[in-house]
């Protein structure tokens, strides 16, 4: 029997939003959907300011307070960190083929006002939830007797997140390619859709790179790379646990060449036992399934990571 058809109307809501789950993501037997987070400035009095370091400002409803965005979510660095902080590279300002541990305080910058930083809080929350939900089925798969799981997400909500990181990564000057740092404009569209709930262009958006094999050998890590076209940002792979997801900011010339778009269901197999990952999508048209059949965790690292990185 399984737990995503079968689910008890009156158990808490696999979205972890404390609801039990007839009021809050199930529709109907088997059937789920989670609304997506509001990204919403809220009023100030003065609703035409525009901060000068804060990077929607073009948006106004700025206040008058910049803080500092950290360019990968502070709750998913603080699952990397490795005896002092975290292991980084492939930024501008560390040696090519180096890599630095540093405290999770030193990789944010003074890139949002303190509204409009605010108004993303719900996708750091949803983006480390799925972080941490993927670290979860991994070592409940590893006990004697690993149960069958379900989470929830909204797609739109892991979209943004990727999305939100690349202007942060943008305005911060944090892109990079062999060690050269990468100069591209942020765009006011990036901004529309994040902030201003405009519609992603046909074909942008995420897209998951299914392993050839369908399967799963996760590394605890995440990583942003990013692709350019004459000096345009066309898109970034967003691996976590070495799960590919590729974000695209352009019209691809072959969309099917860039993985499954927006993925509806991700079903994580090993000797019987599945763990679900519903995402949810607004539009009926993204009803797309992954079957992915675990092997393992190892603890080495990926054996497409350069031997520079395993030092």
């Amino acid at each position: 029997m399984s737990i995503r058809k079968n689910f008890k109307a009156y158990d808490l809501c696999p979205c972890e939003s404390g609801k039990k789950a007839k009021f809050c993501c199930l529709v109907s037997k088997g059937r789920w959907n989670k609304d997506p987070a509001l990204v919403q400035v809220r009023p100030i009095p003065v609703e035409d300011y525009a901060h000068p370091k804060c990077y929607a400002s073009l948006t106004k409803k700025c206040s008058t307070k910049i803080t500092r965005e950290h360019f990968i979510s502070h709750n998913i660095l603080k699952e990397l960190v490795y005896e002092r902080g975290v292991k980084i590279t492939g930024v501008p300002w560390i040696d090519y083929e180096t890599w630095k541990v540093l405290p999770t305080e030193s990789l944010a910058s003074k890139i949002l006002c303190e509204n409009h930083n605010q108004a993303l809080s719900d996708l750091d929350a949803q983006m480390g939830r799925f972080f941490r939900t993927i670290l979860d089925f991994d070592e409940d798969f590893n006990r004697d007797d690993p149960k069958e799981e379900l989470a929830v997400f909204s797609g739109e909500d892991i979209e943004k997140w990727m999305l939100k990181t690349v202007c942060a990564m943008v305005a911060s000057g944090q892109l990079a390619t062999q060690g050269q740092k990468m100069d591209v404009p942020l765009k006011r569209e990036w901004v529309d859709i994040l902030y201003n709930n405009h519609y992603w262009p046909e074909h942008w958006g995420m897209y998951f790179n299914v392993p050839e094999d369908r399967t799963i050998n996760i590394f605890k890590s995440i990583s942003v790379q990013p692709w350019t076209e004459a000096g345009e940002l066309k898109g970034v792979v967003v691996s976590v646990n070495e799960f590919k997801f590729n974000l695209i900011l352009g019209k691809p010339e072959n969309p099917w060449a860039c993985g499954r778009y927006r993925p509806r269901t991700m079903i994580f197999s090993q000797k019987g036992v599945k763990k679900y990952i519903e995402i949810c999508w607004q539009n009926n048209a993204y009803q797309s399934q992954v079957d992915l059949t675990r092997i393992g965790t190892t603890a080495s690292e990926p054996p497409d990571w350069e031997p520079w990185m395993t030092q």
